[in-house]
């Protein structure tokens, strides 16, 4: 299912390039006040690949998770200049046998330690404190269990 939304994503992305790279045209058409087709075909396939090489690097899963790491880093500074803590992002904790570990953001205030983990997924998590498992309501009605690490 998820396959499919991504290729459908990716064919809206460059749907919307093919829509850009006409205007693009058009605007060269009305600025050069005639209709030179070679300057406009140039003009529309040069702002069709910029816009379809933007779009689908935008819709990568990688990207993704960068804008969701940055919100919450741009929010978590907000909290903590309001309850007088410091943020630290991307911290890489040294481990056994040369292997690291990568904390996506540390808040630390006079209240606590926070350690946040940043997915950048549609949903909500449902559960309590003391439930064993919590669900994870996703996109299209789908639901996952997850148990809760103790």
């Amino acid at each position: 299912m998820a396959k499919k939304r991504k290729e459908r994503t990716r064919t809206f992305l460059l749907i919307l390039s093919f829509i850009l790279a006409l205007f693009v045209g058009a605007l060269f058409y009305f600025i050069l006040g005639g209709f030179d087709w070679v300057k406009i075909l140039i003009a529309f396939g040069a702002s069709f690949i910029i816009l379809s090489i933007i779009s689908l690097i935008l819709s990568s899963n990688k990207m993704k998770g960068v804008l969701g790491e940055y919100r919450v880093s741009r929010r978590l500074n907000k909290l903590a200049s309001r309850y007088e803590g410091k943020v630290f992002n991307d911290v890489i904790i040294p481990g056994d046998n040369n292997r690291t570990s990568q904390i996506d953001h540390i808040l630390i205030t006079p209240y606590g330690v926070y350690v946040i983990e940043t997915k950048n997924v549609a949903g909500k998590i449902y559960g309590k404190e003391d439930d064993q498992y919590w669900t994870q309501s996703l996109a299209f009605g789908r639901t996952k269990i997850n148990s809760i690490i103790r």
